[in-house]
């Protein structure tokens, strides 16, 4: 069976308690940044030693980068979120371009049931 999605379109801490909510239900999440976040999300998950210009960014981890999110101008209200993601055992999934953070909830789900 397929997990339900919920997109959700970047508009500040409004977003970040309705994503708050959905990830306590175990409900996956897509958060859409603007596309002006790009090059920000971009530098900001660029390898130190990366030898381009690539800016495409594909990286999945925990609550930790929705953490380094939180230091880019404009995306500071994500620090709110951390908990409620920690608590799920959730995966986070920021990619761009077109910034996404996804939030995968159901290996949390599965580990309370277990």
């Amino acid at each position: 069976m397929a997990a339900r999605v919920i997109d959700l379109m970047w508009h500040g801490a409004d977003t970040v308690e309705a994503a708050s909510a959905e990830v306590r239900r175990s409900t996956d999440v897509a958060l859409h940044l603007p596309a002006s976040f790009h090059h920000a999300v971009a530098a900001h998950f660029r390898s130190p030693d990366a030898h381009s210009n690539v800016e495409a960014v594909d990286v999945n981890g925990g609550a930790e980068l929705l953490a380094r999110l939180c230091a880019i101008h404009g995306l500071e209200p994500l620090a709110a979120l951390v908990p409620a993601v920690e608590r799920a055992h959730a995966r986070v999934r920021v990619s761009s371009p077109s910034p996404t953070v996804a939030i995968r909830c159901r290996a949390g789900a599965e580990a309370r049931a277990s």
